[in-house]
């Protein structure tokens, strides 16, 4: 997903909730999520807080109900 201050789009399908700590972990690479919304938590060499991440990999978001509000692949990053 493209931030909307690096130019991405004001839409709700441009983005993904995720707490703070979450946020920077994305940011950081310890993280992805697929097209199919799976999380695929990169391999790390254990820094702190490090093995509360990788019990999510594999596990797919929780999407709304409503699928206009599913994040769309055309915003890819």
């Amino acid at each position: 997903m493209k931030a909307r201050a690096d130019g991405g789009p004001d839409d709700i399908r441009n983005g993904v909730a995720l707490c703070k700590l979450h946020h920077w972990a994305f940011d950081n690479g310890w993280f992805s999520i697929t097209d199919d919304y799976e999380v695929v938590v990169t391999d790390a060499t254990e820094p702190a807080g490090y093995t509360e991440f990788a019990a999510l990999d594999g596990r797919r978001l929780q999407l709304p109900d409503d699928s206009r509000k599913h994040p769309e692949a055309k915003y890819p990053e």
